[in-house]
């Protein structure tokens, strides 16, 4: 769905020239992104969603669940939201140093910056991602619900600041990452 949207978007920002329109979204090394995700969709993923889902009697309502499940559910998921934003925040500074950096360098490795980008990840960095952040919320105690609304609203945004937009948010850039600045990064 999100392939259709950006193509879509794509012909319509190149006057309907569907060619270059090709090229601009699939370069040449995007191959690499796809036999990434690939990988990814069929050990990685799977392998983390089955240790969630036999986790979850386990965990039970984590540290906090039992105040979180009397909470309105807007609050719940801005506070799931937020919270993950953090955690992933200083995960990927941990990503940056020796330990985990040989693994993230091929997340950094793309020279066509697109929003294919994302899906680009060893399948080491994809586990360690998986397991920090996905830990860190289910030991809060954060319900299912809103950790899986949370992957789906980081994912769409990864995919967007990943996108070879030049967009910047002015004033909004200090709190929020745009695509510029995430090219900057990469």
């Amino acid at each position: 769905f999100p392939v259709t949207i950006f193509f879509v978007l794509a012909v319509l920002l190149n006057r309907g020239e569907i060619k270059p329109t090709l090229s601009w979204l699939f370069p040449k090394s995007v191959r690499v992104n796809f036999i990434s995700y690939l990988v990814d969709f069929l050990f990685v993923a799977a392998s983390v969603w089955a240790a969630v889902v036999f986790l979850w009697g386990d965990i039970q309502f984590g540290l906090f669940g039992r105040y979180l499940y009397n909470m309105p559910d807007a609050l719940v998921l801005f506070l799931t939201i937020f919270l993950a934003d953090m955690v992933g925040y200083f995960r990927h500074r941990l990503e940056h140093t020796r330990l985990l950096w040989p693994s993230h360098v091929l997340h950094h490795s793309d020279a066509d910056m697109t929003w294919m980008a994302i899906y680009r990840f060893h399948p080491i960095n994809r586990l360690t991602t998986s397991v920090i952040d996905s830990g860190a919320l289910f030991v809060v105690g954060f319900p299912a619900w809103a950790i899986a609304i949370n992957y789906l609203v980081r994912h769409y945004y990864g995919a967007f600041i990943h996108a070879n937009l030049p967009w910047t948010y002015g004033w909004l850039g200090k709190v929020f990452v745009s695509p510029a600045m995430h090219r900057w990064h990469h």
